[in-house]
Order: structure tokens, then sequence, then C-alpha cells
């Protein structure tokens, strides 16, 4: 089976893997005789990287200097804690339960991955980062408005969902119409930031994935992530987009808009509310991004422009490890969802 490394120039030489960098948490945790404050992350989030064909390297959320993109290849912003209330001007629920420290990490490293057109596959938590930093807005607590567990059933219990993806989208090029995943989140995108297009969602309306809007022909606009965001409500007049019906058509970005230098056009982005990692048997997402990051690599050493971000670079993605499959996974079978008019209902109550 074919790899997605380069091979080397010269023979006998170490072939480099890309390097993908990988947020983690930082608290509390026991392993054999140790209590104590520690770096950590599923092991799930390396074995899918590496069976893609990559190198992953941790980025715990202390000592963080956003420059370090540039000695990477891809990032991947992983799942975790909720993202604070105070980041998208809104007053936290009782149950939003947020950790700064690595919300300044995830909105810095986020923010200069975009800027440089690193490759930047987001999950769960990294979604929702992702859309904070461009000015969108989340729903704190999704059963308040579905009345339903499932997207959380219980703690440490991942939920199974169909999602529909958008013709067109990266999603759709590599999941096709429809795919059944791990979930385990219980807040949501409600307004869409700036620049984004939805690219899949739950039968109800959920927003499952967002990608960057291939209108959108340059970085220019995406913030500093160095404090609170404005409430984005207020930015935009009082009359937000939000929830399941959100777009992503022409909402400013909160805080002020960086002139760094940056690509012509956004690198990769893939963001996923859903947990691709738990499902190591289906490599499709993470092929996909090992494969952009290699090319991203290419092309720097290459000194050549980084393309936009489009389902069509991503739609053949290289083979993985031969040891694991890069099939969909049997299906789980379906269960009983919230309506989404019960969504858009939110989102005549939200612009009211």
């Amino acid at each position: 089976m074919a790899s997605n490394v380069s091979e080397p120039d010269t023979p006998g030489a170490t072939v480099r893997r890309p390097r993908i960098g990988i947020t983690t948490y930082q608290q509390p945790a026991r392993w054999g005789v140790w209590d104590e404050e520690a770096a950590l992350l599923s092991s799930t989030y390396l074995d899918c990287v590496v069976a893609a064909g990559g190198t992953p390297l941790l980025l715990p959320p202390t000592g963080s200097d956003p420059t370090l993109v540039e000695d990477l290849d891809g990032l991947v912003i992983a799942g975790g804690s909720d993202v604070g209330a105070e980041r998208y001007g809104a007053e936290p629920h009782p149950l939003t339960q947020p950790q700064s420290h690595r919300d300044d990490h995830d909105l810095a490293l986020a923010g200069a991955a975009l800027k440089a057109g690193l490759p930047l596959f987001a999950i769960c938590r990294g979604l929702q980062v992702v859309n904070t930093l461009l000015g969108g807005t989340l729903i704190q607590h999704l059963p308040d408005v579905l009345d339903t567990t499932a997207y959380q059933p219980a703690p440490g219990v991942f939920g199974r969902m169909r999602v529909q993806t958008e013709p067109g989208s990266m999603a759709a090029a590599l999941l096709g119409a429809e795919a059944e995943v791990s979930v385990y989140h219980h807040q949501a995108v409600d307004r869409v930031g700036r620049g984004l297009r939805v690219t899949a969602r739950t039968a109800d309306g959920v927003i499952q994935a967002l990608e960057l809007d291939p209108d959108q022909d340059d970085v220019a606009a995406i913030p500093d992530a160095g404090g609170p965001a404005t409430d984005a409500r207020h930015a935009s007049g009082g009359h937000a987009s939000t929830g399941p019906a959100a777009t992503a058509a022409g909402h400013p970005a909160p805080g002020h808009a960086s002139t760094a230098a940056g690509p012509e056009k956004p690198g990769w982005m893939l963001a996923v509310q859903w947990h691709p990692e738990r499902t190591v048997q289906d490599l499709r997402l993470f092929a996909a991004f090992v494969a952009a990051a290699q090319a991203h690599r290419d092309r720097r050493h290459a000194g050549t422009p980084d393309p936009s971000n489009s389902a069509g670079s991503a739609a053949t993605p290289p083979a993985p490890a031969d040891t694991i499959s890069t099939s969909a996974p049997p299906d789980a079978g379906g269960q009983e969802r919230p309506r989404r008019d019960t969504m858009r209902r939110h989102q005549a109550h939200e612009r009211s």
C-alpha cells in the first residue's frame, strides 16, 4: 500500500513524516503511584496521526508560543473543556466549565495557524475554538434547546449520530452524503463565525462541521486572540443569525483584524463537532489532514504558494498505514432525534 510520507532524496536517508502538533489538557491526573498536575491527551489522537502517516507532537497549554506553527506541518486543536462564554460576549451558563489557560493557548495557536495557512484539523472543542475565534457564538447547553442528552448520553459515554454533509464540501468529498459519528458535547455552534460555512449537520439541525468559505480569498480579518471578544449580536446590530439556520455571510469578527503578513489564501481547514479519533478503523479525515500537512511542507520547502482550501484538495487522501482500514465503520443503527424546528424556534427567540 502506498505511503503518505515523502521518499527521501538520498538513498538510505530517513523519511521525514509530517510533524503534527496536537493541543493537550494540563490538569490534575493520576498514573502509577503519581497524583499531580500533568499534560495529557487520549492516545487515540496519537494512534490516528501515526496510522495516517504523521508524527505527533504534544502542545500543552503552558509556555504557549504561536510562532511554533512555523515548525509544524499541521495542527490539531483537540477536544476538551468548554470555551469560556466571555470569549464570545455571553454570560456563562451554570454548566459551562471553561479552562482559561487552555482557551488562551488554543485560540492563539488556531489564529496563528490560519494566518500562516497551516493545515488545521479542529475536533469537538476545536471546532468551537475556531468558531469563537472568528466571531461566532455557542449554545452553552444543548439540552436546554433540544431537550435531549443524545449528544452526551452519560459521563464518559459517546453517543452515535448520523450527520448529513453539504454537497460540494470537503466533508462530502471525504465522507459522502452521510456518515455515522461518535459525539460527546453539550455545547454547539449558535452563530457561525465570519469566513466559515456549515458543511455538516445532524437531522435536528445541530452544526457538526465547519470549513473555510471558498469565497473568502484572504486571511486578513483573522482576529488576534489576546483578549475577550465583543458580543457578536452587538457587533452585528442585534440581528445575528443563530443555531442551525446560521450562515457565514459577512458577519464581522470580534477584536482587531490582524494585518500580519500571511498566505494569499487560507490553507486546509476542517472543523468537526464529533470525535473522529474514537473510530481508529476509519482514517478518512486524518488521512486527508496528514496528506495536506505533507503537501504544505513540500510547498514550503519548494517555495511555492499555498492553494485555497477546497473540497478538491482533500478528495483523494493518500493511503495510511497498512494495518488500519480507511473504509467507513459498520452502521450502528439509528436513534431517535429531536426535531429540527426546535432549533429554529431557538433561533427565532435569540433574534427577538
